[in-house]
């Protein structure tokens, strides 16, 4: 508008109006998984997301943590949610055991929101290379 002194004053016009929310949206919080695993055993993991959008997630309406990589390294594909809502503005935990896969080697460990039948949708956890050893023998 003007500029005094150095400086610039600008001022924006009544037509811009803050970025809508998505109808289904989530941001990542935390997650916790170990950066290595012996081939075969269970581990204890966690996913913390936030319900970012504007839609109630709601397990009558299948929405699920889904794993991302395609294949079942973990044996897990889906994770229920941990309550049957998750309001708008929610934070949620995923608490889950995860079984390491049987074959020593360096796995993918990468998840994120859908809605099954209709999309994945917001922010995913960001993706962890696990890498897996073979389990000791007995001798």
């Amino acid at each position: 508008i003007f500029d005094e002194d150095g400086w610039i004053v600008l001022k924006a016009e009544a037509v811009m109006q803050a970025t809508s929310r998505q109808n289904n949206d989530a941001a990542f919080v935390e997650q916790s998984v170990p950066a290595s695993m012996t081939a075969g055993q269970s581990y204890d993991v966690f996913v913390t997301l936030k319900n970012t959008g504007i839609r109630t997630w709601k397990t009558s309406e299948a929405y699920r943590l889904a794993y991302l990589s395609g294949n079942q390294d973990w044996i897990l594909e889906r994770v229920e949610l941990p309550s049957s809502i998750v309001e708008p503005g929610a934070i949620v935990k995923f608490d889950f055991k995860v079984k390491a896969p049987s074959t020593p080697g360096t796995y993918s460990f990468h998840w994120g929101m859908v809605q099954d039948g209709v999309a994945a949708f917001g922010e995913k956890a960001p993706q962890v290379w696990v890498k897996v050893t073979a389990a000791e023998s007995s001798p």
